[in-house]
């Protein structure tokens, strides 16, 4: 059996590595995106990834987006979906939240690691040297 913590950490620390922005702005998002799945469920925080409208939460929504998708076709050795909306958003309701159990376990890991997400961006921000590509100015 996979250790789901662990999973959850994979996750944040891929989604942290691949989003250059600034830490404040990857924690709000994250923030959103976990209140949106745990109010809503997974197919809203997806739902919700697609439609991002400022520059930065557009900038930063594939990396979340791939990361906890590519976190269920490995979890469940599924082929991954096509990265755009419809693709995605039919993944997401025909192989996981059509199978109750394996819903409620990713809707699970996928809170633990936004929540990793959320505190790894707040030490990002104890860093003295601003990320690579993140900009000064938001």
């Amino acid at each position: 059996m996979d250790n789901l913590d662990y999973q959850a950490q994979l996750i944040a620390r891929n989604i942290l590595d691949g989003v250059q922005e600034e830490a404040e702005k990857i924690e709000n998002l994250a923030t959103k995106l976990l209140g949106i799945v745990q109010e809503n469920g997974i197919y809203a925080g997806v739902l919700f990834l697609h439609t991002r409208s400022s520059r930065h939460d557009k900038n930063m929504a594939p990396a979340f987006r791939d990361e906890l998708l590519k976190y269920v076709s490995k979890a469940f050795q599924l082929p991954a979906p096509a990265n755009e909306p419809r693709a995605q958003l039919r993944f997401t309701t025909d192989q996981v939240c059509a199978h109750l159990g394996r819903m409620i376990l990713v809707k699970s890991v996928w809170e633990q690691a936004l929540i990793y997400v959320r505190h790894g961006a707040k030490a990002l921000k104890s860093e003295s040297v601003p990320r690579q590509g993140a900009a000064r100015n938001g």
